[in-house]
C-alpha cells in the first residue's frame, strides 16, 4: 500500500510539474510590437516602421501593416527575418490632423492570426501647417471580430486561470493522499481478557 501511494503522489507531483512549466511557457509567450521612427508627420510623408515578435516561420505570411484597424487600408508589407523581425517603410495616407492608429497583422499557413497579433501604435497626421488640431479627435478603428490572440489580457487570464486551476488540484490530490495514508494505518484492536 505504502508503494502504491508512494507511486500516487510521485504521479502528482510530476503532473502538477508539467502543467505549471507548460502554463509559465504560455504565460511568457511575447506578444509583437511595432514602432515607427517618429510619433507624427505630414500627409505624403514616408514614415520608417519597426515591429518585432512576428512569426519568422517559412509558412507564416508576411506582416501587413493596416492604417486605422485590422480591416484598414494596407499601408505597408513586411517579411519577417527568422527572429521575428521587420522594418519597412509607409506612406502617410491622405488623412484628418489627428490622432490615427497603425495596426500589424500576420496569419499563419490556415490563414488563422498568428499568436501576439495584432500588434498596435497610435500616430498622429499633422496639419500642412506642421500642427494638430486644437482638439485631436481619435478615430475610432472599425469594429472587427476579436479572437483570443486579440490582447494580452486574454493571455494572462488565461495565466492566472490555469494557475488557480493547478492549486486547486494540488489541494485535491494532497487532500486524497492523506485521506489514502489515513486508511492505509491499521486499526489496533482491543483485545479481552475474559
Amino acid at each position: 500500500m505504502k508503494v502504491l501511494n508512494r507511486a500516487m503522489a510521485s504521479g502528482i507531483v510530476a503532473l502538477t510539474a508539467a502543467a505549471v512549466t507548460g502554463a509559465a511557457a504560455f504565460g511568457c509567450t511575447a506578444l509583437a510590437t511595432i514602432s515607427s521612427a517618429t510619433a507624427a508627420a505630414p500627409v505624403g510623408n514616408s514614415v520608417a516602421l519597426t515591429g518585432s515578435s512576428f512569426s519568422g516561420a517559412a509558412a507564416a505570411a508576411p506582416v501587413i501593416f493596416h492604417w486605422n484597424g485590422v480591416n484598414g487600408p494596407e499601408v505597408a508589407r513586411a517579411t519577417p527575418n527568422a527572429a521575428g523581425d521587420v522594418s519597412t517603410n509607409f506612406t502617410v495616407p491622405k488623412a484628418d490632423a489627428g490622432y490615427h492608429t497603425i495596426v500589424a497583422t500576420q496569419q499563419n499557413a490556415k490563414g488563422e492570426a498568428v499568436y501576439g497579433t495584432p500588434a498596435r501604435q497610435s500616430f498622429q497626421v499633422v496639419g500642412p501647417d506642421g500642427r494638430a488640431p486644437a482638439a485631436p479627435a481619435v478615430a475610432q478603428p472599425p469594429a472587427s471580430p476579436t479572437t483570443s490572440s486579440d490582447s494580452s489580457g486574454v493571455a494572462a487570464l488565461t495565466f492566472a486561470l490555469g494557475a488557480a486551476g493547478l492549486a486547486l488540484f494540488g489541494a485535491g490530490a494532497t487532500t486524497m493522499v492523506r485521506q489514502s495514508r489515513r486508511q492505509a494505518k491499521p486499526v489496533a484492536a482491543t483485545v479481552r481478557h475474559d
